[in-house]
């Protein structure tokens, strides 16, 4: 299927590939600079088609026998054998076309048609590094970017280097962006169960919560003290000093969040001189002692 790009000189470029693939339009740009020294290049309007184009049916024997057109073949659709094209005739199609034999000697004429990589890649393709290899896609969440700029700000703003041979050129600048936000989702995504975030370490907004099982006298006590003491040792510390939640409510909550470290002072450890120290993945929680719980913390966070 050829796709009509407007241009100066030449008049049209015809971009062909298989009806199963798609144009990639910087592929196109490149290979259209580089064959046909074309600067410009946009994808034609339908009235400019009409007048000279059977619009959705065009064959690519017309446009490489046209001689104000250029024709970019993709490798793909370059293939021998027989093909099923447009007629050059509105609702018509034909089968068993043949490259060298509606097109004949143009093919060979660099100046008309050129063979190049023009269309997006898709799942299946083979490596071209990888011997037997496939291209395997999967959906993602774009999480960042990274534009070229050229030198069109560089060259407006007199920015310029000295090469090794002492000639001024304008710098070629670029600039990238992180959203903060999609990294989050995109962990949230990645680092999940039933009941709720896990997140990692590395980017969790507390590193541990303490849920005292009733918050009130020497549960409150020690809860209030344990959350400074974390907090002062480079732990980052989250209280759940809610007075109206029952303890279940409160550890689901805590598993919602997907802080790492859960921390839980009742009153029967206490009478132990113990808290019970959990992580987010784990299935049993840990009796730590309160003078050890700070030391056990830190080695637990490495």
């Amino acid at each position: 299927k050829p796709t009509l790009e407007n241009v100066t000189h030449p008049k049209w470029v015809a971009a062909t590939v298989r009806g199963d693939h798609d144009v990639n339009e910087a592929k196109l740009r490149q290979a259209a600079k580089k064959h046909f020294q074309v600067d410009q290049i946009e994808l034609i309007d339908n009235l400019q088609v009409r007048e000279k184009w059977a619009i959705g049916f065009c064959g690519p024997d017309k446009a490489v026998n046209d001689v104000e057109t250029v024709v970019l073949v993709d490798s793909d659709a370059a293939q021998g054998g027989f093909w099923a094209t447009g007629a050059n005739e509105v609702d018509y199609h034909v089968k068993h076309f043949n490259w060298f034999r509606e097109c004949g000697d143009r093919l060979a004429d660099p100046r008309k048609v050129v063979v190049a990589d023009m269309r997006n890649a898709i799942a299946g393709d083979p490596s071209p590094k990888n011997d037997g290899g496939k291209l395997v896609t999967r959906r993602g969440i774009e999480i960042g970017h990274v534009f070229k700029l050229g030198t069109k700000y560089s060259v407006a703003l007199d920015a310029t280097f000295d090469d090794a041979h002492g000639q001024t050129l304008p710098i070629i600048m670029g600039c990238y962006g992180i959203g903060i936000g999609r990294i989050l989702l995109s962990a949230v995504e990645a680092h999940h169960d039933d009941r709720g975030i896990v997140w990692p370490a590395s980017i969790a907004p507390f590193a541990c919560i303490i849920t005292p099982v009733q918050y009130g006298g020497e549960v409150k006590t020690v809860a209030d003290k344990l959350h400074d003491q974390l907090n002062a040792a480079g732990i980052d510390t989250l209280l759940d000093d809610r007075l109206d939640l029952r303890p279940g409510p409160r550890f689901a909550d805590a598993d919602l969040i997907g802080i790492p470290i859960r921390v839980t002072v009742g009153e029967r450890g206490l009478k132990d001189g113990v808290v019970e120290v959990k992580g987010r993945t784990e299935s049993d929680a840990h009796a730590v002692k309160l003078c050890d719980v700070i030391e056990f913390l830190l080695a637990k966070n490495k």
